[in-house]
């Protein structure tokens, strides 16, 4: 779509397509290097380049800016050996519904695997080729559902909105959880979340920092709203 603002009143014609040829044709189900099949989440690498999240195919796409064209081929893919493979998997080079994606400031490209527990972390996406590994970061040990991740510009700091149902052992309370993450700590091995900070929410949907690092939560209340932490909270699973 072009710049909304410039036309503020509309009508907002899309002028690109990506996923299928054309605006007409709607493929379902074929994996090749051109066609999307439930694409749930976008990104952009810090140089304009596309990543998509295709997660009917078990798969994340890199699209480069040379420039973009209706139908055009993926450059990378990610969470398959090659174009026609669609499988799910647990390997480290393997995805199981890719949720969401997330770029950091390295264009690390951090990936909300949901069916396998873990966010999938891609080190430096724009030099990556087809089928290459992730490294883990085990969500709740593994049993977590994450549904999105997004990563703070100004820090580097992991948030992760996790769709898994926890229990507050002091208030009986079902619900679900945002964690952080240090950065750093995770690109060394870590996998545990900041004892400091957990928001509990309901069932997450969507979540997106504002400029000052702010939580906005997407939840299964149907509301948006900021987020408050209880740095307190003891759970049981």
């Amino acid at each position: 779509f072009p710049r909304p603002f410039d036309n503020p009143s509309g009508p907002f014609v899309a002028d690109l397509v990506i996923g299928q040829p054309d605006f007409t044709t709607r493929t379902d189900g074929v994996a090749t290097r051109d066609r999307l099949f439930r694409p749930v989440s976008i990104t952009f690498t810090y140089d304009g380049h596309l990543v998509v999240s295709d997660a009917g195919h078990h798969r994340v796409l890199l699209y480069r800016d040379s420039p973009f064209s209706n139908g055009q081929a993926a450059d990378v893919i990610l969470g398959q050996p090659d174009g026609t493979s669609s499988a799910s998997g647990s390997g480290p080079a393997q995805l199981n519904y890719p949720a969401s994606v997330a770029i950091d400031p390295d264009d690390r490209l951090y990936v909300a695997d949901r069916n396998n527990g873990r966010v999938s972390i891609f080190n430096r996406i724009n030099t990556q080729s087809d089928g290459a590994d992730a490294a883990p970061l085990p969500i709740s040990a593994g049993r977590g559902l994450p549904v999105n991740v997004t990563v703070s510009s100004r820090t580097g700091q992991i948030y992760v909105a996790d769709f898994a149902q926890y229990t507050d052992t002091v208030q009986k309370v079902p619900g679900s959880l945002i964690w952080r993450f240090d950065r750093d700590q995770v690109l060394f091995g870590g996998s545990t979340p900041d004892p400091t900070f957990r928001i509990w929410t309901y069932f997450p949907k969507g979540l997106v920092l504002d400029p000052k690092d702010n939580v906005l939560v997407v939840d299964g209340g149907q509301r948006v709203l900021p987020a408050l932490q209880t740095p307190t909270l003891e759970l049981f699973l």
